[in-house]
């Protein structure tokens, strides 16, 4: 009763439904491995994504003035979070990158509007930064950079600079 019919005289055909039948559970099961392969792969790129809140890009103001405070925090003495200790390590970072630039740019003859005191420290540069970030809420579109250095040449004018004063 539960056996297929297959006419008696095609013996080959029961061989070749048979083998097809296998093909498709092989053919399946490659498919499914590559299927969980992939998954797998997918789920990885997305365990390597930053969560949300680790955004560690500077490209605004309100962006810039978050690391600043971090920097101000940890110049307090507060203790921060282990993520808060890369976005320190990371706003240090991009705001001396700033100024390294200022420092090609002087190398090359373009005077900076700004002179950095020999002593100053990364934690008086984050509050500078600050307070200019407060006093000048009208400036909070413009990017990162510009807003650095309008901040430090109006804490440490350049008196070499032809810069107007703002």
């Amino acid at each position: 009763m539960g056996a297929s019919r297959i006419p008696a005289g095609n013996i080959h055909g029961a061989a070749s439904i048979r083998a097809r039948s296998c093909l498709r559970t092989k053919e399946a099961n490659a498919y499914f491995a590559r299927m969980k392969v992939l998954l797998l792969a997918a789920l990885l790129l997305v365990g390597c994504l930053p969560l949300k809140g680790q955004d560690y890009e500077i490209t605004d103001v309100l962006s810039l003035k978050r690391y600043c405070n971090i920097i101000a925090r940890s110049a307090k003495g507060d203790k921060l979070t282990e993520a808060e200790t890369d976005i320190l390590i990371y706003g240090r970072g991009y705001i001396n990158g700033v100024i390294d630039d200022g420092s090609l740019d002087t190398a090359v003859g373009f005077v900076q509007p700004y002179e950095l005191p020999a002593n100053t420290t990364n934690n008086q540069v984050a509050l500078v930064i600050l307070k200019f970030i407060d006093a000048h809420p009208e400036l909070a579109k413009r990017p990162a950079c510009i807003v650095i250095g309008r901040a430090l040449a109006e804490a440490y004018p350049n008196p070499k600079s032809l810069s107007p004063k703002r």
